[in-house]
């Protein structure tokens, strides 16, 4: 999964730009509007992982896209060492 890919941005995207296509693509997309689920949830992880600066950079620089628990979890190992 490629976040900038998903949302069709560049790997030098402001925050803003980001924000602009998400919603873009959202408002696509959102079940409620009889979009596509399994797009809708693409598109979320894809803007959580670009909002999140750490989460970004390990993409950036590893290609790992961590969702909300994974990353939880690195927190707390990286807090005990």
């Amino acid at each position: 999964m490629n976040p900038y890919e998903i949302l069709g941005v560049s790997v030098e995207c402001t925050q803003e730009e980001i924000t602009v296509a998400y919603r873009a693509l959202a408002k696509k997309h959102h079940p409620d509007k009889g979009g596509d689920q399994s797009v809708f949830i693409q598109l979320s992880i894809a803007v959580d992982v670009l909002r999140d600066p750490h989460k970004r950079k390990l993409f950036d620089e590893f290609g790992i896209v961590m969702d909300a628990t994974e990353s939880m979890i690195a927190g707390k190992v990286e807090e005990m060492f």
